[in-house]
Order: structure tokens, then C-alpha cells, then sequence
């Protein structure tokens, strides 16, 4: 039976590609129940018209049994800043029934769980973005030690970026600052292999959204993760 250990809803902002590492990483009997929300750029316009959606899809998550829900997506969550995505997780929690966290707020969560408080940033958005990424993590208790983005606009663009872009703009940047203590990954593309390489070259844990999201997902369904967990934070 699908999920007969649990099951955990996925909203993403577009196109959903699959297969999808997640499958590599749930324990038996966990199943992943995904919907888009069919945003097609960065705009303002688009942005919203996909937060008016929201609601339904999860809605509709929750009628095929998920039991928390994460939402992909940065610019979702941090258009509205920490203090306002964490107002209307809660409120959208409340009217569906099961918890819901954004992606940028489960990697919050996962990195104040493994102790760092001063991450790097590396993103595939463009500079305008980083101010509110660092603002997002500052009210999120986090103190970016620093920021750089690929300057990639554009949900395609991201899907079609060479993810050891991330591995290179992470080395360069936690080498420019001694004081980081984690990494956080923000990008369509990022997947485990960097995020892997990158625990093993710098020492330092990293968290991206997917995999932060399972992290936060598997909690609360009170499940076990995989054994033999790639990653810090799934291990943990």
C-alpha cells in the first residue's frame, strides 16, 4: 500500500522533475504526494498568483492523506519575510489540519537543529534577491556570514544550471569566511552529490530544501529516516 508508514505532501512552485532524489532517500513504506502550483517566473504577478493557490493544493494534499506539507519555493516565503511566512504556515496549518512548513524555513530549522547559527548562503537567485534572504535568516535567528547568488532568473533557467555551480561558489565563499559554521543551499538544481561533497571537503553541515523538507517531513510523521543517511542532517 502507498504510504502505509506515512505519507508527506510537496507543493512545488512549477514543474515537478522526476525521478526525484527523494525516492533515493524515503524510508520503505514513506510516500510523497506532490502537486505545482504553475508559476512560470519570478515576477510579482506570477509570485502571487501562485500564493492564491496555495491553499487548494494543500487542501487537496491533505484529502489524499499527507500529513505535513512542505512549500518549495523561496520567493513564497521570503516576499513575506520570516515573521509573515511563519504567520501564514500556522494559518494554513490551522485550516488543513497538519503542519506545513516553506523550504527556506525547514533549512532553518535543520540548521539551528545541528547547532550552526551562522551559515553561508549560496543561491542561484540574482543580487536583488539576497537582501531579503539575509533578512529572512536574520529574523529566523540565523546571522549569514556571507551571500553569493549564480544570478539566475527564471524557474527553467534554475532546472538548467550545472548544480556543481553550487560546490564552486560554496568552496570559494566559506573560504573567504573562517567564521562559518553550515551552508545553505538554495537553487532547483542543487542535489545531494554537492551537498555531500561539500559536508566531506568543508567540514561544515549543509542543508538545501528538499532534503531539509524530508528531514522536518519524516519528524513529524514519526517516522525513522533511511539508514545510512547521506547527509548530517538526515543522520540526525
Amino acid at each position: 500500500m502507498f504510504g502505509w508508514r506515512g505519507r508527506f505532501g510537496y507543493i512545488g512552485p512549477t514543474t515537478i522533475v522526476l525521478p526525484s532524489e527523494l525516492q533515493g532517500l524515503l524510508p520503505d513504506g514513506v510516500g510523497v504526494l506532490a502537486t505545482s502550483l504553475g508559476i512560470r517566473s519570478v515576477e510579482d504577478n506570477e509570485i502571487e498568483r501562485g500564493r492564491q493557490r496555495i491553499e487548494e493544493a494543500a487542501e487537496l494534499l491533505v484529502a489524499e492523506g499527507a500529513r505535513a506539507i512542505m512549500i518549495s519555493g523561496p520567493l513564497l516565503a521570503l516576499r513575506l519575510g520570516f515573521p509573515g511566512d511563519e504567520a501564514t504556515r500556522q494559518s494554513l496549518a490551522e485550516k488543513v489540519g497538519v503542519p506545513v512548513i516553506s523550504g527556506i524555513a525547514a533549512v532553518v530549522a535543520g540548521l539551528k537543529h545541528l547547532g550552526a547559527r551562522r551559515p553561508i548562503a549560496v543561491v542561484a537567485l540574482p543580487p536583488e534577491h539576497h537582501t531579503m534572504i539575509t533578512n529572512y535568516l536574520r529574523d529566523a535567528g540565523l546571522e549569514p556570514a556571507g551571500i553569493v547568488g549564480a544570478g539566475v532568473r527564471g524557474p527553467v533557467a534554475q532546472i538548467q544550471m550545472d548544480p556543481t555551480v553550487f560546490y564552486g561558489l560554496a568552496y570559494e565563499l566559506a573560504a573567504q569566511h573562517a567564521d562559518a559554521d553550515s551552508v545553505y543551499l538554495g537553487g532547483r538544481s542543487v542535489g545531494l552529490d554537492v551537498a555531500t561533497a561539500l559536508e566531506a571537503d568543508l567540514g561544515l553541515p549543509v542543508a538545501y530544501a528538499e532534503q531539509a523538507g524530508l528531514w522536518w517531513a519524516l519528524r513529524h510523521l514519526k517516522v525513522a529516516p533511511k539508514p545510512g543517511s547521506p547527509t548530517r542532517l538526515l543522520n540526525s
